[in-house]
């Protein structure tokens, strides 16, 4: 048996904050989020004694469909999903979290 936990796209698609601003000891960070070629990508620019720096991070948005298919060819058994860390019920577009319980 075994558990994989992952974000839930649909969600964090669903909620993507698309910029915002951060300040951290006197740093000031901007973070631009949004959606590319089956990617959620996020792109992070500051300033730090007179440098730029740009930072790019990027998450391959699989969903539950993309999951069963990838088990389903490698003769994984998805035996159970929830939403969440406490076992809830997994909803797509509300549930925070895609927990996948297989053999």
């Amino acid at each position: 048996f075994g558990v994989i936990d992952f974000m839930n796209t649909n969600y964090v698609i669903n909620n993507l904050v698309s910029k915002d601003i951060k300040t951290i000891d006197d740093v000031t960070f901007i973070q631009k989020r949004y959606v590319k070629d089956g990617y959620i990508i996020k792109d992070i620019e500051f300033n730090k004694d007179e440098k730029s720096y740009n930072y790019q991070e990027r998450v391959k948005a699989f969903t539950l469909e993309d999951f069963e298919t990838m088990f389903e060819q490698s003769g994984i058994y998805l035996l159970d999903i929830f939403g969440d860390y406490k076992l809830g019920k997994y909803d797509k577009n509300n549930s925070e979290r895609l927990v996948m319980i297989f053999k």
